[in-house]
């Protein structure tokens, strides 16, 4: 079976002679905007029939600010034939989109429309359609004419008339396009399978490409040659027999059955012969780019200290330290990451210092909108050498706008979601900062990994990451929390259970986990138990110990949980106390307090932020605004030697 699709692009400068003449006869009205793309209205992507090209804001000089004529471009559209075109917005503003093609060379009018978006589209998405390439002057002559990519911020819908409109925002792109009419045996190479693609070296890669019929239909039996250079050296050459109709637009993908193995940027290219074809000028096809890049040796660790601060719209900067790649890139105010050294700068989010060192990154949520996209993707690394590979890194998310962190790894195909943070994680910027621990078992061992911040309800979001660490994991597990007891009333016997986080080797099921419990530094309960599941890194367990202790004694209880596996070299994470307070059930009443003899079993919480409630003598000094008891001489007062800190 042929893979068919009706997708066709060629890049020419001077291959088909006369048509900058025929355009440039030809006046063609331009778009006025006042302010133009130079805030970051701009169409980011235009994609159609194999064309593609990215960009940020072409033009913003005074001179037709906000409009370019990409001349050297040239999209090929085979008349009668359907296409979808798909427009990228910029990651900042939501736009209005429109496409216009001059099919009868006379000049834009209202005709010309190919489509409207229906609605705005939102920052960093997408707009596609599709329409039936027009058939232009008639006859059996090619076209040579305009097409149009044109976005506006705000305001009503484009209409049909909008091609040369006046508004504040936006950006419009004309290119060449020829509007094709075959009348002879005419076989394209469009594409190779894999170029643009970045991946990680050593790369084998398939040496397979499209063709496309851009002439008179073939038959069944008709045969295609082909061979293809790799670095000016023959490296597969063969032939290929058409088993069905091979008619006008239609594209087949041609599987060689050969490879070539890359440890750099190669050079490629293809070429193919059919039998009476008469336009030999796209026979032979050279792929754009394909990204081969180099590998490092893990184990790895970056915490972002080789590069300077980076400011909002500082140009040109999309690559961090130690090969971090960031996009968007620099030189507009937008959603993206950054680094820095101290506080983000925006009032009640991010960190208030780094992890460690003097650098971290974070995602700066003063601009675009919500939903948009940012991307902070390491270099390759080979885990080869790794038994057992963990990704940790430090996180902090604090803000009441604040949007989700996704973790991906590239498995040399696609992007695989390993792990998710949605939403605030902390409560304050002075929290510590968390750390989270990811398996990468299940990616090649020639890969990247690439944090995904995605920008929540409005500049309150910054997220921050530092410490990145890949290496292979030695058993650990660290005692998170003591889940029960918890202080209450009328305590009597009670259980201990405590949650345990794999920050090492994962610990298989039937594995043994060993625990010391104590009660006020006294009463040692040890014991172990069999672990009834895997536990990948990053994963916790609850252990439900068979330690029983009787507290219903009114008094504060301090119980210490030590935890570990065999094999482990790192008990710093192993121990953890907490204090339990078993408070009295009050019978008698009237009830009456005055905290002389202690604090009488009251507690303490924060909602948010520090704790300010104290237990004691206020300070008799004359800046306290609250400098004796009540009565007697201690209080329950927030802050004792100072004011409320508000």
């Amino acid at each position: 079976m042929h893979n068919r699709f009706r997708l066709f692009w060629m890049s020419m400068v001077g291959l088909f002679l006369g048509w900058p003449a025929l355009l440039q006869a030809q006046t063609y009205c331009i778009p006025t905007y006042t302010s133009g793309c130079g805030s970051g209205d701009y169409i980011a992507g235009v994609s159609l029939a194999g064309f593609s090209r990215t960009s940020t804001c072409d033009n913003n000089t005074t001179t037709n600010r906000g409009f370019v004529f990409r001349n050297s471009d040239t999209i090929i559209l085979l008349k009668g034939v359907s296409y979808q075109l798909t427009i990228t917005n910029n990651p900042t503003w939501s736009e209005w989109f429109g496409v216009w093609i001059d099919a009868d060379t006379n000049g834009w009018d209202a005709g010309d429309v190919i489509g409207l978006s229906s609605s705005t589209i939102g920052s960093g998405q997408t707009w596609s359609h599709t329409f039936t390439a027009p058939t232009g002057s008639g006859g059996g002559s090619d076209d040579t004419t305009r097409i149009r990519f044109l976005c506006k911020y705000g305001g009503a819908a484009l209409t049909s008339s909008d091609y040369c409109g006046s508004w504040t925002w936006g950006e419009t792109e004309d290119y060449v396009v020829i509007l094709k009419s075959p009348t002879d045996t005419d076989v394209a190479v469009t594409a190779m399978i894999g170029e643009g693609a970045e991946m990680c070296a050593p790369v084998t890669l398939p040496l397979n490409f499209v063709i496309s019929n851009w002439g008179v239909t073939l038959s069944p039996g008709d045969t295609v040659y082909y061979s293809i250079d790799t670095n000016s050296n023959l490296a597969c050459s063969g032939y290929y027999v058409l088993s069905d109709t091979f008619s006008l637009g239609e594209n087949d993908t041609i599987n060689t059955g050969c490879s070539f193995t890359f440890a750099s940027a190669p050079s490629v290219s293809i070429s193919v012969s059919v039998s009476g074809d008469v336009n030999t000028g796209n026979n032979t096809y050279t792929p754009s780019a394909i990204g081969i890049l180099p590998t490092a040796s893990a184990p790895w660790a970056d915490g972002f200290e080789n590069n300077g601060i980076l400011e909002p719209n500082s140009a040109g900067e999309d690559t961090l330290a130690v090969g971090w790649k960031v996009n968007p890139g620099g030189g507009v105010f937008q959603y993206r990451w950054m680094t820095e050294n101290n506080q983000t700068g925006s009032f009640n989010t991010g960190p208030n210092a780094p992890y460690s060192g003097s650098r971290y990154v974070y995602t700066e949520a003063s601009y675009s909108s919500s939903g948009s996209i940012a991307t902070l993707t390491s270099r390759c690394f080979d885990k080869s050498s790794l038994s057992d590979p963990v990704l940790s890194f430090a996180y902090h998310m604090f803000g009441a706008g604040m949007g989700n962190l996704y973790v991906e790894g590239w498995t040399g195909v696609s992007w695989q979601r390993l792990d998710s943070l949605m939403g605030q994680q902390h409560t304050a910027m002075t929290d510590p900062w968390k750390m989270r621990f990811i398996s990468l078992g299940s990616l090649p061992n020639g890969t990247r990994i690439r944090f995904v911040g995605e920008r929540g309800a409005n500049f309150q979001g910054d997220i921050a990451v530092d410490s990145v660490r890949v290496y292979d994991a030695q058993p650990d597990v660290q005692v998170m929390s003591i889940v029960e007891p918890v202080s209450g009333c009328g305590l009597d016997t009670v259980q201990v259970r405590f949650e345990v986080l794999n920050v090492g080797s994962k610990v298989d099921s039937g594995s043994m986990l060993y625990y010391t419990v104590w009660l006020n530094d006294t009463g040692t309960c040890s014991d172990s138990i069999l672990v009834t599941m895997d536990i990948s890194a990053g994963q916790t367990y609850v252990v439900n110990t068979s330690c029983t202790y009787v507290i219903s004694m009114p008094a504060m209880y301090a119980f210490k949980v030590e935890a570990h596996q065999n094999g482990e070299s790192d008990y710093a994470n192993d121990t953890l106390v907490k204090n339990v307070v078993s408070i009295p059930t009050i019978t008698t009443f009237p009830y009456v307090e005055d905290f002389e003899q202690g604090t009488a079993q009251w507690d303490s919480q924060s909602i948010s932020g520090p704790n300010p409630w104290e237990w004691g003598m206020p300070s008799s000094a004359p800046s306290s605004v609250i400098n004796t008891a009540a009565g007697g001489t201690h209080a329950w007062e927030t802050d004792l030697a100072g004011n409320y800190p508000n």
